[in-house]
C-alpha cells in the first residue's frame, strides 16, 4: 500500500522527500482515526483522502511561515533601534501624504502594499509604462524629502 501512496504523493507535490513525509503523516493521522473507518468502505480511497488533506495542510500553512536567517536575525537583535525606526517611519508616512496623489498611490500600491507593478497597473486602471514612470518619480521625490 505504500508504493501507490508514495507515487501519488510524488505526483502531487513534486518533492520525494515531503512525499515520503506526506505518506507518513498518512499512516500516522490513519492509525490515529482507525476507530473513525468504516468496516466495509474501501479502504485505499480513505487513506487517499487522508494524504490528500495532509497536502493540502501542510501548504496553507506553509503559506504563512518564512525563511529564517540565522545572521540576519541575530543583526536585527543586535541592534538597539529604541523609538528611531517608528519615528523614522512616520517622517516616511509624512512624506508620501506630501507627495502628488498619483505619485503617492502608485508607490504604495508598490512599496507599501508588495504588489507587483503588473498587479499594481491593474489595480490602478493604468498602463504598466505609466505605474513604473509614478513609482520611480515618486521615490526620487521621497528620497529628495528625507534628506
Amino acid at each position: 500500500m505504500r508504493l501507490p501512496l508514495q507515487a501519488y504523493a510524488r505526483r502531487m507535490c513534486q518533492d520525494g522527500d515531503l512525499a515520503d513525509d506526506l505518506v507518513q503523516e498518512t499512516f500516522l493521522r490513519a492509525w490515529r482515526a482507525r476507530s473513525q473507518f468504516k468496516p466495509g468502505s474501501h479502504f485505499r480511497a480513505w487513506l487517499y483522502t487522508i494524504l490528500r488533506n495532509a497536502f493540502r495542510n501542510h501548504y496553507r500553512r506553509a503559506r504563512w511561515q518564512g525563511e529564517f536567517h540565522e545572521g540576519a536575525a541575530e543583526i536585527s537583535l543586535a541592534r538597539n533601534e529604541g523609538q528611531s525606526a517608528a519615528v523614522e517611519l512616520n517622517q516616511v508616512r509624512s512624506a508620501i501624504d506630501r507627495l502628488p496623489p498619483d505619485q503617492g498611490s502608485a508607490l504604495r500600491l508598490v512599496a507599501v502594499d508588495g504588489l507587483s507593478y503588473e498587479e499594481a497597473a491593474q489595480e490602478a486602471d493604468i498602463t504598466l509604462s505609466s505605474l513604473k514612470s509614478r513609482v520611480h518619480r515618486g521615490r526620487l521625490a521621497l528620497m529628495e524629502m528625507m534628506s
